[in-house]
Parts: C-alpha cells; sequence; structure tokens
C-alpha cells in the first residue's frame, strides 16, 4: 500500500517508464502536475481490520490525519489508535487520498462507484490493494480520464490479469501491479504459523485469533447440548 501510494502520488513509475523510453517528462515539474507533499492531507481508509489497523502508524509517519471508515468498529476503538471514524461519505469527501483495505462480501461488491467517486475531492487519489470486485472500473475509468481523480494505484482486479486492452491501462494516471501487494519471503512462513498456532488453539480449547466464522462454535454448542 506505502509502496503504490508514493508511486502513484509522486510519480514514480510514470517517469521511470519514460526515461527508459529516452522521454525526459519536463512536465513532471510543472506546478500543475507536480506532486503535493503528503505532510498535512488526510487519507481515508475504507476497512480498519489487522491491515488497515497495521498501515495507520505508517500513515502517521507521513504527517497524514487518517480517518476511517468501517462500520464493524467502534469510534472509541478507531480513537484509541490515533484516528477518527466516520461515514464513507465523509470520508470520500474530506480524503486527499483513499486507500481500501475491506473484505469483498455482498455488502460490499461494488462500494465504490459513480456516484462514491463523484463524492471525492477532485484531485484525489484512489489506491486499492484489497480485492478487485470492491470497485466499479467502467465508472473509475470516467472519473480517471475526466480529470476528477488525479490517479489511482490498483493491485487486484475484477478479472486478473486484466484483458489485453483493458482501457485503464491506457492512461498515464494509473499505476498498477499483479496482486503482489501481500508477497514477501515471509509471509509463506507467516502464514503457516498462523494456521498451526490457531490450531493448536482449538484443541486445546482456546479461542482462535484469525476464526472468519466464529459463528460455528456456538452452531456446534448447540448440536452438542441438544
Amino acid at each position: 500500500t506505502l509502496g503504490l501510494l508514493l508511486a502513484e502520488t509522486k510519480h514514480i513509475a510514470r517517469t521511470h517508464h519514460a526515461l527508459v523510453d529516452g522521454v525526459w517528462r519536463v512536465d513532471a515539474y510543472h506546478y500543475a502536475r507536480a506532486p503535493r507533499e503528503l505532510r498535512g492531507q488526510t487519507i481515508g481508509v475504507i476497512g480498519f481490520g489487522q491491515i488497515g489497523r497495521r498501515l495507520t502508524p505508517y500513515l502517521h509517519t507521513f504527517g497524514l490525519r487518517v480517518l476511517v471508515y468501517d462500520p464493524y468498529v467502534s469510534g472509541e476503538r478507531c480513537a484509541a489508535l490515533g484516528v477518527t471514524a466516520v461515514d464513507l461519505p465523509t470520508l470520500l469527501a474530506e480524503s486527499d487520498i483513499v486507500t481500501v483495505h475491506a473484505r469483498v462480501t455482498p455488502e460490499t461488491e461494488g462500494l465504490l462507484g459513480a456516484a462514491q467517486f463523484a463524492q471525492m475531492k477532485r484531485g484525489a487519489y484512489l489506491i486499492n490493494t484489497a480485492r478487485g470486485p470492491l470497485l466499479d472500473y467502467a465508472a473509475l475509468y470516467t472519473a480517471l480520464a475526466s480529470g476528477h481523480l488525479a490517479g489511482a494505484a490498483l493491485d487486484t482486479f475484477a478479472l486478473e490479469p486484466p484483458p489485453p486492452g483493458w482501457p485503464l491501462l491506457k492512461l498515464d494516471n494509473v499505476t498498477v501491479t499483479p496482486h503482489i501487494a501481500g508477497s514477501s519471503r515471509e509471509t509463506a512462513y507467516h502464514k503457516a504459523e498462523t494456521v498451526i498456532a490457531d490450531v493448536a488453539n482449538f484443541y486445546a480449547g482456546r479461542s482462535l485469533a484469525h476464526c472468519a466464522n466464529p459463528e460455528v462454535f456456538d452452531r456446534r454448542g448447540q448440536e452438542s447440548a441438544s
């Protein structure tokens, strides 16, 4: 997320490719295209689970004000972590950068579409390292091509890989990576350790640290009692 944030807002990827192609992008120095400093800007975090929470200290290090939208996390919990809980329209309207970290559920599929992009600040940036189906990509293309949004950085897509000739790939204000935001040598070890620890917790009768459907334990208890 941080890598894509910097790559898009600082024009790193596009100026790199231009220079490799022998083009010195002098337009990157022009006031209208020059990037703003992150310090003092507002970033909106959609989804405040483990990734969103772990991202927050790094955002504070850059001097960003952090807004959070997550209907499952209390305002008190957010305040304790130094962020401000708001509703989605407020987050979109006040954020210079919006970064998405929600899960795909029936409620969140297509969470950001034409209406939501229109609510965002003119000149704002969108980052999605969560899941592709959270966005309406046709609406995103319109928002970017029209200049309403300054740029987008995408690591996930509705169809992976995107088809040849996908319109978003033709825009100069889009940075893309092939779903590698969570990739590292350590990730595989962390995943295995997490699973092993929760298997041990299960057999020891302890609560699970990373269970997506804890309601099954309630059902199991009811079935045993009956």
